[in-house]
């Protein structure tokens, strides 16, 4: 009597917990999926919101409401429901991408440091089977993934890794496309291409359709263009002109000029060519003569 007893206890608790959880799962799927990206750390500042299904492919053309650009400037996100979102640093979902699930209040707390790097954004709603790895779905290689990825494109063909003249000393690769791109870093980033570079942007050519300008566009947007390689030509130039160092306020001036305004390398020559230190140099004083004592009639 007793073990039955205890059996029927044993039953309802079981019918219980199975209604909780179906009450709570479906009090979960109730909650509407959708994502806020706020502008400053810890849900604060001015935001925008988006829902399952809504994207953003360049946070360029988008302003919070008090007028400001939102492009690098996200630096928290909140996420609801089961909505899933992918974060690009660079515009129309390409350049480093980052899966998340849960909202973040800090973004630059992240492995790789996104706090005011994001140009796209995409929403997803996930059932919560479909939305996180387990029984019913294996983990991906995309989960909660950080790195110099360019989205997969589901009619894309496959892409194997480009021969490098590292794969092959002393002969070129016979993809013109990576050519291409091997020629554009030499170009543009006045090196030769990593290996990671160049697998990423040879994919991008190929699945995306990119032309040669868009590849030297975007390697034109890319962080070290900005910081290291434009200083580095303005640099170049000062010595090739005025046959100096560049000092701080023109270095940084004719930096910007390169990096964010696309002049060319004869463009700054040309500027330099037409500033008064160029075209007026200071003449040199030469140094006075040692006198030498004079002697004569009525002098020691």
């Amino acid at each position: 009597m007793k073990t039955k007893t205890s059996a029927l206890l044993l039953g309802a608790c079981g019918l219980l917990f199975v209604a909780s959880s179906l009450g709570a799962a479906r009090e979960r799927d109730d909650t509407p999926a959708r994502v806020t990206l706020f502008a400053r750390t810890h849900f604060t500042g001015p935001s925008l919101t988006l829902r399952a299904g809504e994207y953003l492919d360049d946070l360029n053309h988008v302003r919070f409401h008090d007028g400001r650009i939102a492009n690098n400037r996200i630096s928290s996100i909140r996420i609801e429901g089961n909505a899933r979102v992918e974060l690009y640093n660079y515009r129309s979902f390409d350049g480093e991408r980052l899966v998340l699930r849960d909202s973040v209040s800090d973004l630059s707390r992240l492995g790789h440091d996104w706090n005011n790097r994001l140009s796209s954004i995409r929403v997803e709603d996930r059932p919560e089977w479909a939305g996180r790895p387990g029984p019913e779905r294996p983990r991906r290689d995309d989960d909660d993934f950080v790195g110099p990825r360019f989205p997969r494109q589901p009619d894309a063909h496959p892409w194997e890794r480009p021969r490098t003249d590292s794969a092959r000393p002393g002969r070129p690769s016979a993809d013109p496309v990576v050519r291409m791109v091997e020629a554009a870093y030499r170009d543009v980033l006045r090196r030769e291409a990593d290996l990671s570079g160049l697998s990423g942007y040879t994919r991008a050519v190929h699945n995306r359709g990119w032309s040669e300008s868009r590849l030297r566009d975007e390697l034109r947007r890319s962080d070290e263009f900005r910081t290291v390689t434009a200083p580095t030509i303005v640099k170049e130039i000062y010595h090739e002109v005025l046959k100096r160092e560049a000092d701080p306020a023109g270095l940084a001036y004719y930096s910007r000029k390169v990096a964010y305004e696309n002049w060319t390398d004869d463009r700054v020559r040309a500027a330099l060519r037409n500033s008064p230190e160029f075209r007026h140099p200071p003449r040199s004083i030469p140094a006075p003569r040692e006198e030498r004592p004079r002697f004569g009639p009525g002098r020691l």
